[in-house]
């Protein structure tokens, strides 16, 4: 297997919610890699075509629905940095003309969740997603691609899959998409991702990706432009990605031919699942508390 050994971490100054294009990129990858930060340790290894092609229809068909259309998104630093949005004129403001706290993506955003999710201030319960929910069969018709993800998750990254597992253990089964280590998906659909840093997910796990790609289009590589060279993945339909989401990373420009589209998952353990109690005492919780009272007991 190719090794790649990146030489030095760069600067962070300008890449917090910088949209990249290829200019900001010094090496594409399209072939399968192994890749290590200058300290040694791994930053991301590359399968190209690992998965099967039956599962990958079936779950493009299971999944593609749950990413939609949103002008506004709680991406943080994904949808893109102020600046980035005022040269692009795009800056949310409230109808009195000031600034809104809402942050909106540069282009807005197609992205879901599926899978479950952990409680918040606006639902201070452990629940399903609404689009799993609300279409059981389609994400039934997934479960297959995604157990086969967590099976190469587990002998391709080995340390990250057990700490995983360790956690998943600790947690109530209702909330653990069954065969896998992975509470959630985010859906992203033709979302080109500003520099950021993943949060909200377990953070001695891995980020475990793939991608659904159709018609003509180039772009849209996964870049992490913290180190030296700057290092960027063409993820393409039936390719894994296992890397470190939580050093900076974000997709370059994308540019085609219409009709294209690119759908990425993003498979992943929520941090504070652990805490959730069963389906039904989750709901009697959140019944019983009190309104402003704490998420967590």
């Amino acid at each position: 297997m190719r090794e790649l050994h990146l030489t030095a971490r760069v600067s962070d100054d300008g890449l917090p919610g910088k949209l990249l294009d290829d200019s900001d990129v010094d090496l594409v990858i399209a072939e399968s890699v192994d890749v290590y930060k200058p300290d040694g340790a791994l930053l991301a290894r590359f399968r190209k075509r690992l998965m099967g092609a039956s599962e990958t229809r079936r779950a493009y068909y299971g999944l593609r629905g749950a990413a939609y259309r949103s002008d506004q998104t709680n991406r943080g630093l994904a949808a893109g940095s102020r600046n980035e949005q005022r040269e692009r004129n795009v800056a949310y403001v409230r109808q009195d003309g000031t600034p809104s706290k809402i942050n909106r993506a540069a282009t807005g955003t197609t992205s879901g969740i599926v899978g479950f999710y952990d409680r918040e201030a606006r639902r201070p319960f452990c629940r399903t997603t609404a689009y799993t929910a609300k279409h059981p069969e389609k994400f039934a018709d997934a479960i297959p691609y995604l157990q086969t993800i967590d099976d190469h998750f587990r002998a391709l990254a080995p340390d990250r899959w057990a700490a995983q597992q360790a956690v998943c253990d600790s947690t109530e089964p209702d909330w653990i998409i069954k065969g896998t280590v992975f509470t959630t998906i985010t859906v992203n659909k033709n979302f080109q991702t500003a520099v950021h840093r993943d949060n909200g997910d377990f953070p001695d796990g891995f980020g475990v990706m793939t991608a659904f790609a159709a018609g003509e289009y180039e772009g849209f590589y996964l870049a992490f432009p913290g180190f030296d060279p700057v290092v960027a993945f063409d993820m393409r339909t039936r390719d894994l990605l296992l890397a470190d989401v939580h050093e900076w990373h974000g997709n370059t420009t994308p540019r085609g031919r219409p009709p294209w589209e690119r759908i990425s998952l993003v498979c992943y353990y929520r941090e504070k699942m652990h805490l959730c109690k069963d389906r039904e005492s989750e709901l009697e919780w959140a019944k019983r508390r009190k309104r402003g009272g704490t998420i967590h007991e």
